[in-house]
């Protein structure tokens, strides 16, 4: 991996699971088994009982409380190849794993999954085609974040 491509990555890994899978898409069907995550991770937490925080109204009020909710998970923009928000990528549990360098942020960046050898499991897609990065540039591209959550 180049230098610059090195440089202009950063990525966000959601979640890797090591198993049979499909090949690599955009947006693509979520791994079995689902849930994701175990029953007591606290993404599958059921807080609809919880107690509302005490500064909810105020970030509420800052947001707008008439703004509804907005995800951005690759939705097209005006030109191509742009898109809106970061894009999920589902890839095989038996995806090759990339080393990846962190120039900005690296003390605060993780060298892969713990536990796991050193590596994302990027593929090779998301260095040549539109679409599967954030933004929409192929990885290639130069400037601004390269975001992607890989499942």
């Amino acid at each position: 991996m180049n230098r610059q491509l090195r440089r202009s990555f950063r990525f966000l890994a959601l979640g890797v699971l090591w198993g049979a899978g499909t090949m690599a898409q955009p947006g693509g069907p979520l791994p079995s088994p689902l849930p994701l995550f175990p029953a007591d991770n606290w993404w599958n937490v059921d807080v609809s009982a919880a107690p509302v925080d005490a500064g909810s109204a105020s970030y509420i009020d800052f947001i707008g409380r008439n703004v509804g909710l907005h995800p951005d998970f690759g939705g097209d923009a005006d030109s191509f190849p742009d898109i809106f928000g970061m894009v999920y990528l589902s890839v095989p549990g038996n995806q090759p794993l990339v080393p990846v360098t962190f120039v900005e942020f690296g003390d605060e960046s993780d060298a892969g999954a713990p536990g796991r050898p050193a590596g994302y499991p990027i593929p090779p897609e998301a260095k040549t085609t539109p679409k599967w990065i954030e933004g929409g540039q192929p990885g290639t591209a130069t400037g601004g974040d390269r975001h992607m959550l890989v499942v």
